[in-house]
């Protein structure tokens, strides 16, 4: 009888956590597309992370309604940080159609991977209180002060593109907020206050 009551708990924590993350992805999903995609992702995102960090058990109301809180008071300067972001994007990319050199595009993408773990710093470590162009110089810096977490944000990121490779339906439903809780589990020892 313990065994079956422990089995019970252990089931209900695994189903409670599923429906988090396909809720969480919903929210991530309809709020990236009430920014119309290129505005929302990243305050959605940022919302995203700030809730997986959340360590009570919120109800779906009280998820959706610090979703929406999150998003809404955070969207300009995120919205900012994605139009500095999408330029220095679009810049490299161009670079990769101009250049022909071998040696030189792998530079180019190397310079894009680097791009990519700074801009995943810039979503977890982003505060309010900084000015956006800041923080957008301190993520570069955060990508050689924490080389074993790069790593690890690398595997997660290619894990998520095999998965929207292989398992698209999967990826579609729980991608970003399965994403997001592995990097949301770092620990950034970020001592220095501004």
């Amino acid at each position: 009888m313990r065994q079956i009551k422990q089995f019970s708990g252990h089931y209900q924590a695994i189903v409670q956590l599923i429906y988090r993350f396909f809720l969480l992805q919903l929210y991530w999903l309809g709020f990236s597309l009430l920014g119309l995609i290129v505005f929302g992702v990243f305050p959605a995102t940022y919302s995203l992370v700030l809730l997986m960090r959340e360590k009570s058990q919120l109800d779906a109301k009280e998820m959706f309604h610090l979703f929406w809180q999150t998003y809404r008071s955070h969207w300009k300067k995120m919205t900012q940080g994605a139009l500095i972001w999408y330029t220095m994007f679009t810049l490299m990319c161009f670079n990769l159609l101009i250049i022909e050199h071998a040696v030189i595009r792998l530079v180019v993408w190397s310079i894009l991977i680097y791009m990519l773990l700074a801009l995943v710093y810039f979503l977890l470590t982003y505060r309010a209180n900084l000015p956006v162009s800041k923080q957008i110089y301190l993520s570069f810096g955060y990508g050689f002060v924490f080389p074993k977490n790069n790593l690890v944000i690398l595997f997660c990121t290619f894990s998520l593109y095999v998965g929207l490779h292989y398992i698209p339906g999967f990826v579609f439903f729980f991608g970003m907020s399965l994403l997001v809780f592995c990097l949301s589990k770092l620990k950034l020892q970020l001592s220095v206050e501004w």
